[in-house]
């Protein structure tokens, strides 16, 4: 789904000029959407504690993200920071949908 997301974008930037804060924009929205997908999936797959799988998941991305970040040489900044507050609360809300959603075959 975020690669269906990110893929005409990629190909619109080779042709145009796309400011630098609609592309940190767009990066927030894509990381949000893969938190929860996520937590969703996990949560789905754990069918208990979505709250807590949510939130493993989250902190999970958050290592990913810094961890990145760092490998870089970059420092991590506020925006990072304000990232990860949102990525948890994504996160966290997939993994309460994903326990909740129902099942079509009985899981045994």
């Amino acid at each position: 789904m975020m690669a269906a997301a990110a893929v005409p974008i990629a190909v619109l930037m080779l042709f145009v000029h796309i400011p630098e804060r609609f592309l940190m924009l767009l990066s927030d929205v894509l990381w949000c959407m893969g938190a929860f997908f996520a937590g969703k999936i996990s949560g789905k797959h754990a069918r208990v504690h979505g709250i807590r799988t949510g939130i493993t998941c989250g902190i999970l991305m958050c290592v990913v993200l810094m961890s990145v970040c760092c490998g870089l040489g970059a420092v991590i900044s506020l925006r990072i920071q304000i990232r990860c507050m949102a990525i948890l609360p994504c996160a966290v809300l997939g993994g309460i949908l994903g326990v909740n959603t129902r099942i079509t075959k009985p899981p045994y």
